[in-house]
């Protein structure tokens, strides 16, 4: 629920990889695509009169030039996301409903539109009995919430009055009103809100208390346990539990909002990670035990008013944000009780699970393994049915074993998990992040032997020709050849993600799509109904690239929106539709090579009509762009703000490359730049809504 009109809000559209024969994904096929630095009006399909324009029609040059005013952002009151909710009640991680996010949005952190409707609240009613299971007893161990309620300094003491003791029985049956208050007051604080409850919060949930108390009285099949049990069920079913204020507090005389300390905690904690500040660590819970809560300086910053402090920034950013040793996220007494990042393939290099999603969102690849694939080692050298039967032990092995393993080794090959931990070597190093994540050829790879030859096949690795990966991680850490891989647009997780079902799909239409959003911020038109986007079957039997320049680049009708997608597209066709590196696409050498078209003038290294030879030589240029940078910038944005930018926020998107240039690449000063940014920490209420 966004009170805010006032700035865009419009998701960027992406569309998945088609099934089998599906042609381009989106473009109208007779119209022109946005030219990215020169034409931010017309896109086909214009806005309506009262929807902003979309952020990848406005001018890239004039949102970073700040004319030195002050900023702000919309007001809103935002739902919660859903690893925020599934944390907060100590859910599995991996079972997010009821608040997952639109599908039309860019990111999950956005929150325009997003509300409860009846089937969201049908489910979380389903659920929300998660976080009561804490608050019932003292005694037992093995819940991850209890250590809030027993040992040094946790909350046993303070709610035991209304609690059970150690012998399941109630401390007072007919509990005070003072008793009835301090518990509410500890379950909404410590529980619920994760801030200061307000005297009207606590009053309407001791009221309710009080309604169930008297039931419970009544009733000799009800007893304390049942009552809290309602009782923590109706406090998550309050606004505060399911929505987020950034209201701000008394308006300055230039009408801005500066967030409150509280909102601002809660606002840096869920940018830094999935877990509002307070919440109680997991562990195991006794006497000897300290009570440990997440992010707990964050929290203590709220407390002493030092929040909004740059410095209090910088420091609890460059703490959380990401790095080699997971002891220097906490301080001594806490380095050892939760571990930093959100992937089981993180070893020594971590980034917090925030920026872990904020690269599998904006990269798209999260979900490879889930494309299908027939035949991925198709026109790769590992599809030779007896590729390995000279060398086998087994002489006798038969053809299809072969074909068999090789399947099952690219479904196992968790090949996002691997990407996260490439990525998070690169952030963790925290110097020219963007162009080494464009150029790096250092990938973590999973261990490889003559017992289990095909696991790094997808890397184009054949232990029985350069000899067993170790499982030690240092050897596994290999640089790959300079002719087959530059960064993670050349990583097959991402390949695979945005490749077709097979070899000769039109994956190039796909990844030149995403190339031209996500990485230059131009924009496609969307298909219109009355286009057939599908490749001719006749074709069916040729290489993927063929196809395309015989239906689509040769036609005038269609060549408005595939002359810009396709050439960033055939830069990858050297890899076939699931990330292998071919060894020859249908009888013929693989070709990258393409000529790009459309780039601003004001780039000085991506220019119209410029030649490449293939993706590695193409990323090369990219990891130079200002164009490519900017966009970047302009990426971490909207995923950290949760909103799409406007010129507006110029003077923020300006700090924020400047902070990324001085500091020679880095993501984590870039970042500061962010959250100590008037976008960040102040909020405005649209003239719409003051009228209303």
């Amino acid at each position: 629920m966004d009170m805010a009109t006032g700035q865009d809000q419009s998701p960027t559209q992406t569309t998945p990889p088609g099934q089998g024969d599906m042609s381009a994904p989106s473009g109208d096929m007779s119209s022109t695509p946005t030219d990215m630095a020169s034409m931010p009006g017309d896109m086909g399909q214009p806005p309506g009169p009262s929807e902003p324009p979309h952020p990848n029609t406005l001018d890239q040059d004039k949102l970073f030039m700040c004319d030195g005013s002050a900023g702000s952002s919309p007001a809103r009151i935002r739902r919660v996301e859903s690893f925020e909710w599934a944390q907060s009640i100590r859910h599995s991680a991996g079972n997010l409903v009821p608040f997952l996010p639109g599908t039309s949005h860019p990111y999950s952190t956005y929150s325009d539109g997003e509300t409860i409707d009846s089937s969201i609240l049908q489910e979380y009613l389903r659920q929300n009995h998660n976080p009561a299971g804490s608050w019932k007893v003292h005694s037992g161990n093995g819940h991850p919430r209890l250590v809030n309620l027993r040992g040094e300094g946790s909350l046993a003491g303070t709610v035991r009055c209304f609690q059970w003791n150690w012998n399941d029985q109630p401390v007072e049956e007919d509990p005070s009103d003072e008793c009835i208050q301090t518990f509410v007051t500890a379950l909404l604080e410590h529980g619920v809100y994760f801030r200061p409850a307000t005297p009207g919060e606590v009053d309407q949930l001791v009221a309710f208390t009080k309604e169930q108390l008297v039931k419970e009285k009544a009733n000799p099949e009800i007893d304390r346990r049942d009552t809290i049990d309602v009782v923590v069920r109706a406090a998550w079913m309050t606004s505060p539990a399911i929505f987020r204020s950034e209201i701000g507090g008394e308006p300055g005389p230039d009408g801005r909002r500066k967030l409150t300390d509280w909102e601002l905690a809660k606002s840096l904690s869920l940018a830094l990670g999935d877990s509002a500040t307070g919440l109680s660590k997991s562990g195991y819970g006794n006497d000897s035990i300290v009570h440990k809560v997440m992010l707990h300086d964050v929290q203590q910053a709220a407390i002493d008013g030092t929040i909004s402090d740059p410095e209090v920034i910088a420091t609890l950013t460059r703490r959380y944000l990401s790095g080699t040793d997971p002891a220097t996220m906490y301080p001594d007494d806490q380095a050892s009780d939760y571990p930093p990042g959100s992937s089981s393939f993180i070893d020594e290099y971590w980034m917090s699970p925030k920026l872990e999603r904020f690269f599998q969102e904006w990269l798209g690849y999260a979900d490879a393994a889930s494309v299908f694939k027939d035949t991925p080692a198709a026109t790769s050298r590992f599809e030779t049915k007896d590729r390995f039967l000279p060398h086998h032990p087994d002489g006798n092995a038969l053809n299809y074993r072969h074909t068999r393993y090789v399947d099952n080794a690219y479904k196992s090959a968790n090949l996002a998990g691997f990407l996260d931990n490439t990525i998070a070597r690169v952030v963790a190093a925290d110097t020219k992040v963007l162009e080494t994540l464009l150029t790096t050829r250092r990938y973590l790879l999973p261990s490889a032997s003559n017992a289990n030859p095909y696991s790094a096949i997808v890397y184009d690795i054949d232990v029985y020709e350069s000899g067993e990966i170790p499982d030690d991680l240092p050897s596994r850490w290999v640089e790959l050849p300079e002719e087959q891989r530059a960064g993670v647009l050349t990583h097959p997780a991402w390949l695979a993600a945005h490749g077709g079902n097979f070899e000769n799909d039109p994956s190039a239409i796909h990844r030149g799509k995403w190339v031209y959003e996500e990485m230059l911020c131009g924009l496609i038109p969307p298909v219109p109904i009355t286009v057939d986007a599908m490749l001719s079957p006749e074709t069916k039997g040729d290489s993927a690239r063929s196809r395309l320049v015989s239906q689509l680049d040769n036609n005038p009708e269609c060549s408005g929106c595939h002359s810009i997608m396709n050439p960033l597209g055939y830069a990858f066709e050297t890899y076939n539709h699931a990330g292998f590196f071919r060894a020859e696409d249908h009888g013929n050498p693989p070709d990258g090579s393409a000529t790009l078209t459309v780039f601003p003038s004001s780039d000085p290294v991506l220019m119209t009509g410029m030649e490449v030879d293939d993706a590695v030589d193409m990323m090369s240029y990219f990891s130079r762009s200002p164009r490519v940078k900017r966009c970047f910038v302009r990426q971490t944005f909207r995923y950290f703000m949760g909103r799409n930018e406007t010129y507006a926020d110029a003077c923020t998107l300006q700090q924020m490359e400047q902070a990324y240039d001085d500091s020679d690449g880095s993501m984590t000063e870039m970042l500061i730049a962010l959250f100590q940014s008037d976008a960040f920490l102040y909020r405005h209420i649209p003239e719409e809504e003051v009228e209303q």
